[in-house]
This record gives structure tokens, C-alpha cells and sequence, in this order.
């Protein structure tokens, strides 16, 4: 069985520990032969050492030498792509990905920020975001962890409509299901209503809610940390 979780963010400050400790201790029990992180696993807000030498990440670590532990890219400026093969062989041995494909189920595991313009608009400006990292997000275009991580709700809300709308979309368009994070809300959104296809957004595993999914030949369930919830 695969277990799949989200917005883990290592070393972000706002991060509960308790829950992210909790979710390691899950993913290490015998039923599950994989666990797949969707992305934003780590933050490098507190620098790349700092990141890489954290408790979660010598556990995961630890949980990857006796099982598959797939971590798959997420969102710059936390552990985009480029970032997280440049530190690769730090992180061994953590498989590293852009996203998991199952063409037998149509079903796609991802991050999600390809949804998100906000991504898009900070990605085509990165040297601005280099110079001034955090007063760019604060005060022109929030991010989703920002807002969740100060509960401010009703602007995540708006922020992330337009973004599942996008996700169930490209379900549509492209005949699948999808799996992802980044938005810190969870929705479980049937991509259109003669659409045989949905598409599941896990809460965050950074500051709530904390949920996760279970994963077996194409079928899936969707819970948080102390109970099924769908």
C-alpha cells in the first residue's frame, strides 16, 4: 500500500512539529511499502544546511533505507526541482521527482503549483524574489502557506478557487485524476459532473489540517491523522 501526504515544510517555523513527527511515525508502519511526499517538503527559509541537517529530514532518511520514500518536487523557492537534484545526493537515498504518473489508472501524483499563477508570475521574476525573499509574498502576492499559516481563510479561499479550477481543468482536458497539495486546504472536487475523473486536494501537513491518503491499485482513501474523513 502507498501512502501519500503533502506541505510537509521541514524547517519553516510555523510547521507543527508534533504533526509532521506524527505523520514519519504512519508512514513507517509495515502495511505501507511506499510513501510519496507532494511537494513542499522542505523550506529553505532557514538556509540549505540548516535544512538538510533537521531531525525530519534524517528520518525520512532513515524510513527511505527500508522502504521506496519518493519526494516529489514542489515550489520555489522551498524545493523546486532544480534545487532539490542540486542537494540529491545530501538527500540518498530519497527519490526524487517531478511528479508520479500511474498510466494503468490515469492517475497523476503532483504538487499542484503548475495550477497556481502566482507561481508562474514569482518563477519569471526570480531575481526579484532573490533580492527581497519574504516582502515580495507579504506585501504584492501571497502565497498559499503564507495565508494559511496566519489562518487568514477567506483570502486563501479566493486564492485557491481559481487554482483547483485550473486543476480540475487539466483533469478534464487530459482524461485523469489528481492528486495534490500546495493550496493548504482540502477539497475533494469532482473534476465536471459527467466526468468520471476528480480531483483530491490534501490539506497541508505543515500547519493544518493534517490529512493523507492510502493508495492501492488505483483505489484510494482519503484520511487525517486521527480518523477517515472521507
Amino acid at each position: 500500500m502507498r501512502l501519500f501526504a503533502v506541505d510537509l515544510h521541514i524547517h519553516n517555523k510555523s510547521s507543527n512539529r508534533q504533526a509532521q513527527h506524527k505523520c514519519l511515525d504512519l508512514a513507517g508502519a509495515a502495511e505501507y511499502d511506499e510513501v510519496i511526499y507532494g511537494g513542499d517538503t522542505w523550506d529553505r527559509s532557514a538556509g540549505e544546511e540548516g535544512t538538510l541537517t533537521d531531525e525530519l529530514t534524517d528520518r525520512l532518511r532513515d524510513l527511505a533505507r527500508r522502504k521506496t520514500v519518493t519526494c516529489i518536487a514542489g515550489n520555489f523557492p522551498h524545493d523546486d526541482y532544480g534545487w532539490l537534484m542540486s542537494v540529491a545526493d545530501r538527500l540518498a537515498p530519497i527519490r526524487i521527482c517531478k511528479e508520479v504518473w500511474e498510466p494503468r489508472h490515469r492517475q497523476l501524483f503532483t504538487h499542484g503549483a503548475q495550477f497556481d499563477f502566482t507561481i508562474s508570475f514569482w518563477n519569471n521574476f526570480r531575481f526579484v524574489q532573490r533580492i527581497l525573499p519574504g516582502l515580495i509574498r507579504t506585501f504584492l502576492i501571497q502565497s498559499p502557506s503564507s495565508l494559511a499559516n496566519r489562518g487568514d481563510y477567506d483570502a486563501l479561499m479566493k486564492l485557491t478557487g481559481p487554482i483547483h479550477q485550473r486543476a480540475q481543468k487539466s483533469a478534464i482536458d487530459n482524461d485523469i485524476t489528481i492528486f495534490m497539495g500546495h493550496t493548504h486546504l482540502r477539497q475533494s472536487l469532482n473534476a465536471a459532473p459527467v466526468h468520471p475523473h476528480w480531483v483530491e486536494v490534501l490539506g497541508s501537513m505543515g500547519s493544518g489540517p493534517y490529512t493523507y491518503m492510502e493508495w492501492e491499485a488505483g483505489k484510494y482513501e482519503v484520511k487525517n491523522l486521527i480518523g477517515s474523513t472521507s
